[in-house]
This record gives C-alpha cells, sequence and structure tokens, in this order.
C-alpha cells in the first residue's frame, strides 16, 4: 500500500532528514535540575521545541504541554494509534573517537553522535512518516499522535504527565529498541539489604554503583588473612584476583566482566565472587549468610528461593550489583527481572529469606508488561516489518524495560536491527542511514494500516454479503475463522474499536465504514451484518439499535449492559476521575443503564445471535442472558438466538472444546441471512 511512492520520497528527502536530525543531535538535551517553566531543565525543553518546531516546518499539527511531552499529529481530532518517542538523551561521557557527541557525523552509511539512535534518530523517522503521509495526501480513517518525551532516561515521568490529562490510544508503539516487535517485559524488583556487625578480618567491602549494572571489579580491605587458603579458594571457583598492600591492611580486588544486570548470565560477577572468597577464607556469620542469598555463579534468585519462570518471558534473573561495608554498616542491592508470571505475592520467598538471614530488607516491584501477540495490532505491525525489511518477523521478549512498559495494549517496535551494537548510552553511538529511513517506511506503513481504510477480504469467486467485525485491537486474531466466512462467500471488513474511546465515536467510525461499502460497487447492493468481540460486541449492540440497515447480528462474549457488570466482572473499572468531586454511586449506574444495549432493546429488530461462555471472567455470560431475555419478552416474535458454552471463557475461538461449534454457529448464522440473490465479484 503506496510503498513504491513512500520509498520514494524518503529517499527524496533523505539529506533534509539528516540536516534535521544534525539540528537536534546539537542539543544536549540531558535532564537537568527544573527551572523556568522547564522541568528537566533547558536542554530538553530546547530539544522538545526545536522538534516541534520542524514538524511545523512540515504543516504537521503541534501542542507543547508545559515542556513535559509535545505532540505531533497530521491534524487534530480523536487517534487511535500513539507513536512514543523520546528526545532526552544520556550524558555523553567519555571516549569518543569519530566525532564529538553534539557534532553530528556521517561515515560509512552510519550517522554519529548522542542521541541518533537512542531517540532522536527514530523520532525523527515517525515525525518524517507522518509528513510523508500528509505530503502523498494518504487518507487516514482514524488520527495518529507520536508523543516526543523529555524524562525516558530518567524514569518516564514525562508520561505520567501526558497521561494525566489523557488516556492511552487503543494502540501504541516506542521505536525506542529493535525490530521485529517486543510485547513482553520482564518486571522488575529491585531490594536494598541493611545489616551490621563488626568483624576485626574484614575491614572494608566495595562494589558497584548502578543498580542495573554488574559491575568490572569489587574490593575488600582485609588484615591477618590466610593467602594460602585464598589462592586455594579462588583457584578451586575460577576467581581471578589481585592483593594489594595498604596501610590499613590488604586490598584484596575481584576482577569479574562488566555487563547489564538483565543478562547477567553474560557477566562475571565480582561482588558475588568476593563474598565466595570471604565466606571461605574467615568466620564471618554475616558474609557466610550473605553468600548463601547470592551464591556466586546463580543467576536465578535460588538463594533466595525465586523458582520463577514461563514459557513467555523465560526465567526470573537476579544479580547483586551493589555491596557497601565500611566496618559497622553495611548495605546491598540487587536487580531482578521477573517473569509474567511473577507477583509481588510469589516474590514474598525473597523477603522471608533476607529477613531469616538477619538483615532489612526494602524492596520495589514494577509489574512484568505483556501485550498478547497474534491481534490484528501485533500482525499489522509484522507485515509491515516483513514487507519493508524481507526479514521475518516474530514477537520477542526481553528482560529490560522500554517507554511502552505499563501502557495497555504497547510495545517497542524498532528502531534497529537485533545484533547491531549501536554502542547505546556508549562513546561514538550511531545508527545506520538505511535503517532509518527504511523505519520511516515502516511507521507509514503501519500507520496507514492501521488508522487508514479498514482491509477488505474479499472471496474469491461469489460474495453474498458482507459482515463488518468489530474488534479491539488486542483482540485475537481471527484469520481462521474469516478464511471460512470467505470460502462461504461472504466478505469480512474487520474494524477495530476503541475501548477507551467514547461510543458515539466508535459508531462513527463504524458509519464512516458503511459510507465506504456504498461506495464499492462489488459490495454496495449486497446485504450487510455486524459482529463484535467484548467491547465490540458493546458497539454492534448500539449499532444494531439505531440502524435497520443490517440483515443479521451477533455478539460474542459481549458486554451489554455495564450497570450490571460492575462488581461481577474484570471488565468494569471505577477510575479515579470518576470517583473525583461530587461522585454518586447512583448517578453512576443511571448513566451505565441508559448506555446499555439492553436499556435500547426495543429498537433492535436484526436477527441477533448471541455467543458466550459460560466461564467469561471478563464478561459474564449473565450480560448475553440479561439482553436475551430483554428482547425475547418485549418482542416475542424477534429472531434471536443464545447459545451459552458450557466450558467456555471469554476465547472462545481458541478452546478446543468450543472453537468449531463457534466457528459452525457463525457460518451458518450469516449464511442463513446474507447468502440471497448471489452477485459475481468485479
Amino acid at each position: 500500500m503506496y510503498e513504491k511512492e513512500l520509498a520514494a520520497y524518503f529517499e527524496a528527502h533523505k539529506d533534509e532528514f539528516l540536516e534535521d536530525l544534525a539540528t537536534l543531535v546539537a542539543i544536549p538535551s540531558v535532564k537537568a535540575e527544573p527551572s523556568d517553566g522547564c522541568p528537566y531543565g533547558r536542554h530538553t525543553a530546547e530539544a522538545l521545541s526545536q522538534s516541534l518546531s520542524i514538524a511545523e516546518k512540515y504543516n504537521l499539527y503541534t501542542e507543547n504541554w508545559e515542556n513535559y511531552v509535545g505532540i505531533v499529529q497530521i491534524e487534530s481530532g480523536r487517534r487511535i494509534l500513539d507513536i512514543l518517542a523520546h528526545l532526552d538523551v544520556v550524558a555523553p561521557g567519555e571516549g569518543w573517537e569519530v566525532t564529538e557527541p553534539y557534532t553530528m557525523k556521517v561515515s560509512d552509511g552510519k550517522i554519529y553522535g548522542r542521541g541518533t539512535a537512542d531517540d532522536k534518530g527514530p523520532a525523527l523517522a515517525a515525525l518524517y512518516a507522518l509528513r510523508a503521509i500528509k505530503d502523498l495526501q494518504i487518507p487516514l480513517r482514524n488520527g495518529v499522535r507520536l508523543v516526543l518525551g523529555t524524562d525516558e532516561e530518567s524514569g518516564s515521568s514525562d508520561l505520567l504527565h501526558y497521561f494525566s490529562k489523557t488516556r492511552p490510544a487503543a494502540m501504541s508503539f516506542s521505536p525506542d529498541a529493535v525490530y521485529p516487535v517486543i510485547n513482553v517485559e520482564k518486571g522488575r524488583l529491585n531490594g536494598k539489604i541493611t545489616g551490621h556487625f563488626v568483624h576485626q578480618q574484614i575491614l572494608e567491602v566495595h562494589g558497584g554503583h548502578t543498580t542495573n549494572i554488574i559491575p568490572d571489579s569489587a574490593w575488600a580491605v582485609l588484615q591477618n588473612i590466610d593467602e594460602a587458603k585464598l589462592v586455594q579458594t579462588a583457584s578451586s571457583n575460577q576467581i581471578t584476583y589481585s592483593l594489594t598492600p595498604t596501610d590499613k591492611g590488604c586490598k584484596l580486588t575481584v576482577h569479574g566482566v562488566s555487563g547489564h544486570a538483565a543478562s547477567p548470565e553474560a557477566s562475571v560477577n565480582p561482588i558475588t565472587a568476593l563474598l565466595q572468597l570471604l565466606s571461605e577464607c574467615t568466620d564471618c556469620k554475616e558474609i557466610k549468610k550473605l553468600c548463601a542469598l547470592f551464591p556466586h555463579g546463580a543467576h536465578h534468585g535460588q538463594g533466595l528461593n525465586l523458582n520463577l519462570a514461563d514459557e513467555v518471558s523465560g526465567e526470573l534473573t537476579l544479580s547483586l550489583t551493589v555491596l557497601d561495608y565500611n566496618g559497622y554498616a553495611l548495605s546491598a542491592s540487587f536487580d531482578s527481572r521477573v517473569p509474567v508470571c511473577g507477583s509481588r505475592e510469589k516474590l514474598q520467598a525473597a523477603s522471608d529469606a533476607i529477613s531469616a538471614a538477619g538483615f532489612s530488607y526494602e524492596e520495589d516491584f514494577v509489574a512484568p508488561h505483556a501485550v498478547p501477540d497474534n491481534t490484528p495490532f501485533i500482525n499489522t505491525l509484522l507485515d509491515c516489518y516483513e514487507n519493508c525489511s524481507g526479514r521475518r518477523g516474530q514477537c520477542l521478549a526481553i528482560g529490560g524495560g522500554t517507554y511502552a512498559h505499563g501502557i495497555e495494549n504497547a510495545v517497542a517496535f524498532g528502531c534497529a536491527f537485533g545484533g547491531v551494537d549501536n554502542h547505546m548510552h556508549g562513546a561514538d553511538e550511531f545508527a545506520e542511514i538505511s535503517t532509518l529511513l527504511m523505519s520511516c517506511n515502516i511507521f507509514a506503513q503501519a500507520i496507514i494500516r492501521l488508522c487508514g481504510k479498514p482491509t477488505i477480504i474479499l472471496p474469491k469467486d461469489k460474495v453474498y454479503g458482507t459482515v463488518l467485525w468489530l474488534q479491539q485491537a488486542n483482540s485475537k486474531d481471527a484469520s481462521p475463522l474469516f478464511q471460512q466466512l470467505s470460502a462461504a462467500g461472504i466478505a469480512i471488513i474487520p474494524i477495530i474499536v476503541d475501548k477507551n474511546g467514547e461510543t458515539a465515536e466508535n459508531l462513527e467510525t463504524v458509519e464512516k465504514v458503511l459510507t465506504d461499502i456504498l461506495a464499492d460497487d462489488t459490495l454496495s447492493a449486497l446485504p450487510v451484518a455486524v459482529s463484535g468481540i467484548g467491547y465490540g460486541g458493546f458497539i454492534a449492540g448500539h449499532l444494531l439499535a439505531r440502524k435497520n440497515c443490517f440483515a443479521a447480528g451477533a455478539i460474542i462474549s459481549g458486554l451489554t449492559n455495564p450497570a450490571t457488570a460492575y462488581g461481577t466482572c474484570k471488565g468494569i473499572a471505577l477510575s479515579q476521575k470518576v470517583l473525583s468531586g461530587n461522585f454518586s454511586m447512583m448517578d453512576y449506574l443511571g448513566d451505565l443503564t441508559k448506555d446499555s444495549v439492553v436499556y435500547h432493546c426495543d429498537d433492535i429488530h436484526t436477527p441477533l445471535l448471541l455467543l458466550h461462555g459460560f466461564r467469561d471472567e471478563i464478561y459474564g455470560f449473565e450480560q448475553a442472558e440479561q439482553l436475551f431475555t430483554s428482547i425475547k419478552e418485549r418482542q416475542p416474535q424477534s429472531e434471536i438466538r443464545m447459545v451459552v458454552f458450557p466450558t467456555g471463557d471469554d476465547k472462545l475461538a481458541e478452546d478446543p472444546n468450543c472453537k468449531e461449534k463457534y466457528c459452525e454457529e457463525l457460518i451458518s448464522w450469516f449464511t442463513k441471512y446474507l447468502k440471497g440473490e448471489t452477485h459475481d465479484k468485479a
């Protein structure tokens, strides 16, 4: 879709892209103390202002949200997709050789400079994708917003500010990682251990400075140490060390291999190695206990009884990364990456083990982040990646965290290829020009596919009718069912509805598709049905109550009466916004009642199929039951059928005990009401 036009556009504007990026790289946008309306310092605000100026130069719509974030859109209005990028950078550090940190240099197909890869280059690629769509006048059905943050490197408080003023889009991706798609990010447990003791042989112990980095060395100052035993212990444990005399005593330095705490297997931890030596060469009970909690070479929390793993995100990892002892007080910190199956309750074993050893303990826990794979959103991103790169697309799980972490239906997508060391956060950071230009194209393709006119899945031979299939972006892909319906001569138009949006906005989205159908020579004279899953079923019900143009309808695992769903399912929750001010539960329930499909049941005259699982915990089967009984009581002659699957939950299409009957019911229903006069496909 517009592949050739977009590729030519980005190649033609390559020089402008590089000029704009050089302008951004020149700004040292490292977080600093707040000043004069700049929450993260003057330079981050300058980078944001400059980026918005670039967008305005290309006639894009912009807003600056108090110098926390900026937004860039093709036009103002409702959006269904957020692209989350950031303009702040880490400090330059030392060791730059190719160029100075804030002077971008082009060399051998690469651009060097702080921020070229993380994340100014990817942010500009997303901006140019919007520019291309606007300049080429490619129509979009829904809006897209580029969010330019300024505090990603220091905790992402900028996004907290952003989401205090708006809700997440139905879909979000952050171009601040690697391709293809990262949909699973482990949680993070940071633990701090403290204690007090005095030992005659151990005067000082030090190792590490940063919780998420395994250091390359650790050291202790000792006296009256048995060097022969030290040599034997180090040799048997393959520990590299050196001894240096000092005024206080002998300084023992253990040498390791530094690395990121998220991948401890790639490092050699000198802190745990030092504990191993001290534990075997002294009689210090506290050190022995600490060594037992963090055994050298154990990367998965064995000493803390944290035996957690799952197929999606792998094993829990744990690294002791900071250790300080001054002869009296000890403090230590560890970094643990927690798989999707982990929870605060399952991590209680760590606290129990540390307390049992006689130490004090504090922790900070960030829950894992996971977005379902095989959804329309994820599959679209993977398709765009495959089409532009020629490489195989797949979902990835990582131990680190990205800008997408904790945001509903948000993933990391680009902007580098795995296996390429871009020196992020290091000296001579670089990005490949070809990768950035390809990313412009990938992002543009994704925007067009996700926000443009929906794809029509047409049968090969004859078309008997069309089904509008309403689904959330994170719903499971229904392609197998679509294939069966297509084989039966029924066209499918998948439409994404935003469960965080207003009912009226979602209805407007579907009504625009109905307008497109009337303009299509193949479909305009054919009957149309509507079907929805979950929240999509809620919107389908409202359409059926407002329009009598449909030949049939189907609601699957659907929400139909939110007033009764509150408190009985996972689908309804009271937000802080709702609870603020003069909140009244009766008024709130009254509003939910008027917004329910059941409230409008007198206006539903279309043949309706209701499919629901008895064990559905998202929207209980009572939702379907209420709608069925209400319509049947008020309209005894109505054509309505309800099927409850005794063993089914909210994933009927995936349940081996239900999916065959599920498909059979839908195909039978739609063919019954759509197969009238045949129409040969043009």
